[in-house]
């Protein structure tokens, strides 16, 4: 009885029998067409967050590095299979990297690097791993080049002195060697990466910023990445993640406190207090971020509707809790439209576009100058 009924569950149509020659074929095809997707993504928020950066390099004060304008793939960027599909469609191999970014109006473009360009060498080395390492240093970096300048020793005058310092580097174009000499410009010292997710998120770590797949293609302009690209390095230079984990350091010490009598709180304090001030920060890259996009010359405008389409995708982002890590979207529209009123007063006083921050010496968490970029350089790049 019992296998008449598993019989009688089975399915009843002839389907097609799936030769696994053409199955790998088309796996093939599949990681190709999802490396090309990748990359498009990361060319994308290249171009708009190196101009983000380069146009703040003065409004990040210390916290900046040496740019070249360039981002690369090699064999470290994709594992196994997709690593040969890279190979494949960029034409790199061991030892080298493909230039799938340019940005427009950087050193790398003003020197003639092109998209399609292979990097066999980089200051006087081949593109092993030293001279990789190197001229990761110079890119928008992605994670795995963050860890690696993470451990890099070298000073912190040593970095800045690569500002402005010419670099070499050895080309392979159409089958043709070639050496140009690019010299780097200041950025603010953040990197970006993309991460395969659903989710539409972005995010910061304090170093770098990561767009998520699903967020690339939820922000339908390169206007409207830009006013994530703001908010996301406005995390950064306003110092929020350092200031979570010191709230949760506190919130630790309490849990450890109430460990002591024999109370287990789960890591209830420490979740608690570094949630603290979060909705704040959160508006406070909001603000900090759209004058960053502002002064990169992004039409700001159309920023808060952002957040309306923001709502209509996650409906429960419209209702206020106080447990949650962000404002509403009603208030994040409505401070937002304040924002560009207050940036568009600025630009028509010529005045420089600088946050209203109560006390500078308070961003970033250290003593800054503050910047005095006249609104007009927005004005005419807008």
């Amino acid at each position: 009885m019992l296998t008449a009924t598993v019989v009688g569950c089975a399915p009843v149509t002839r389907v097609p029998t799936v030769d696994p020659k053409e199955a790998a074929r088309e796996a093939e095809k599949q990681r190709e067409l999802f490396v090309t997707s990748y990359v498009a993504d990361s060319q994308r928020l290249h171009r708009v967050t190196y101009r983000i950066l380069r146009d703040n390099a003065e409004f990040c004060g210390e916290k900046v590095r040496a740019g070249t304008g360039i981002k690369v793939i090699d064999e470290d960027t994709f594992k196994d299979d997709y690593r040969a599909a890279a190979t494949r469609l960029y034409g790199f191999g061991d030892g080298q990297a493909a230039i799938v970014g340019v940005a427009l109006g950087s050193p790398a473009d003003r020197a003639g690097i092109r998209v399609g360009d292979v990097v066999t060498g980089f200051a006087g080395r081949a593109y092993g791993e030293e001279a990789k390492r190197e001229q990761k240093s110079y890119q928008s970096r992605d994670e795995a080049a963050l860890a690696e300048m993470a451990a890099d020793e070298r000073s912190r005058d040593e970095i800045v002195a690569d500002i402005g310092r010419p670099v070499n580097i050895d080309i392979q174009r159409d089958g043709q060697a070639q050496k140009f000499t690019i010299v780097p410009e200041p950025v603010c010292a953040y990197g970006d990466a993309v991460a395969v997710s659903p989710l539409v998120n972005a995010m910061a770590d304090g170093h770098n910023i990561v767009f998520t797949t699903a967020m690339m293609r939820f922000a339908k302009t390169d206007d409207e990445l830009a006013v994530v690209v703001g908010h996301e390095v406005a995390h950064n230079h306003m110092g929020h993640i350092d200031k979570q984990h010191g709230n949760q350091a506190i919130g630790f010490l309490f849990d450890l406190v109430f460990a002591g009598f024999g109370v287990n709180t789960q890591g209830l304090f420490t979740k608690l207090a570094g949630q603290a001030f979060s909705q704040a920060f959160e508006a406070e890259a909001d603000y900090v971020g759209l004058y960053m996009a502002a002064r990169a010359g992004f039409p700001i405008e159309t920023a808060p509707k952002f957040w309306r389409r923001m709502a209509e995708a996650n409906p429960a982002s419209i209702e206020k809790s106080v447990g949650s890590t962000h404002p509403s979207t009603p208030e994040r529209f409505v401070a937002l439209e304040k924002t560009v009123d207050e940036i568009d007063a600025k630009i028509a006083a010529h005045a420089a576009l600088t946050p209203e921050l109560k006390d500078w010496s308070l961003a970033g968490g250290e003593p800054v100058a503050q910047p005095g970029r006249d609104s007009t350089d927005a004005l005419r790049e807008r």
